[in-house]
């Protein structure tokens, strides 16, 4: 498939997520800017509290797997080691990317929630990421 019809198909699907899963921070309810940036900035921290719960929740089972000798089947310690780094590459790369994505609205109106909604974006897809990669780690109540 050419390049442009990628991009167009993209498009396309970008615009019936958002037509499909509406921001609730873009409602009528959310009348002044700053009543929209505080709802985007509490979306972010609560997708960035997510990450961190479940970054924490493996990195104790892990801890739990090694403790009782269960090392063997899995390098716990290589694992939490390679967890550890790519928690810390994936902060590094979704602050930059939200930085760049804000810099050419720098002190306009929209960057603060243009920021926030990339940080909300980014941590949803990495717990998805943590979730798919660590799961089996995680035991979570049924």
């Amino acid at each position: 498939m050419p390049d442009d019809k990628k991009a167009c198909w993209k498009e396309l699907a970008r615009r019936a997520d958002f037509l499909l899963n509406p921001d609730p921070c873009e409602d009528e309810s959310h009348r002044s800017d700053e009543d929209r940036d505080n709802c985007k900035m509490d979306r972010a921290k609560e997708a960035t509290g997510h990450v961190d719960e479940y970054y924490q929740a493996i990195q104790k089972a892990l801890h739990a797997d090694s403790s009782k000798g269960k090392s063997s089947q899995w390098d716990d310690t290589g694992l939490l080691t390679e967890l550890r780094n790519t928690q810390a590459a994936w902060a590094r790369y979704r602050d930059l990317q939200c930085e760049a994505e804000t810099t050419p609205y720098d002190g306009g109106t929209v960057t603060i929630s243009i920021k926030a909604g990339c940080q909300r974006e980014k941590g949803e897809s990495r717990l998805k990421e943590l979730q798919l990669t660590y799961a089996r780690y995680v035991h979570t109540p049924k």
